[in-house]
């Protein structure tokens, strides 16, 4: 039995290309390199439709959001049966897009179908701290206390700073 292919990404000319590890099972090189005369005067509906025509690749990264709000792009990419991915709130950096790309990239290559467009749209999460208070009162509950039973029983003795 043969191994299928290792998946071919393009990396559009916006995605800033820092050191990403190798990745199993797919092949990520920058448009640039691969087809130059598609990074300038050309429309991204257009560039769809010339990588599906020159063939090899199976699809395109991208930091530019914007190509999901154009009408024709969506329906270029449907009729290429190329995968897109897209970076929406990334602010542009290299760092948290490679991130993502190398969290999802194994899950984007395992559901991957030559035979039908896709759509990833990768999301830069939102860090925000956790209420300390709430999770307190989580652990309280689980222990059928009330939190503030909860504080008095695990308080230590108040710190003195060293200076």
């Amino acid at each position: 039995m043969t191994r299928p292919r290792k998946a071919l990404f393009l990396l559009d000319q916006d995605f800033p290309n820092p050191s990403i590890p190798d990745l199993p099972d797919i092949d990520l090189r920058p448009l640039r390199d691969v087809h130059p005369d598609l990074i300038r005067d050309h429309e991204d509906w257009e560039v769809l439709r010339e990588i599906r025509r020159r063939g090899g690749a199976d699809g395109l990264i991208t930091l530019d959001a914007g190509m999901l709000n154009q009408a024709k792009e969506m329906v270029v990419l449907r009729q290429t049966r190329l995968t897109l991915v897209v970076f929406r709130g990334t602010n542009n950096d290299p760092f948290v897009a490679a991130g993502l790309l190398m969290i999802h990239a194994p899950q984007i290559v395992r559901q991957l179908d030559r035979r039908r467009a896709q759509l990833w749209v990768l999301n830069k999460p939102s860090a925000t701290p956790d209420s300390l208070w709430t999770r307190i009162g989580e652990l309280a509950r689980h222990e059928s206390l009330s939190a503030d039973a909860l504080i008095r029983r695990e308080r230590i003795a108040p710190i003195n700073r060293l200076t």
